[in-house]
């Protein structure tokens, strides 16, 4: 695997992760 593919990797997983986390306020927000 290149050095340009992992970066790609790391960054998807860091997107989603942001993706997620935002979603999760978003739903356990209006609860609280």
């Amino acid at each position: 695997m290149s050095h340009k593919a992992a970066i790609t990797i790391t960054y998807c997983s860091q997107c989603n992760w942001m993706l997620r986390a935002s979603w999760m306020a978003q739903e356990l927000l209006p609860q609280l």
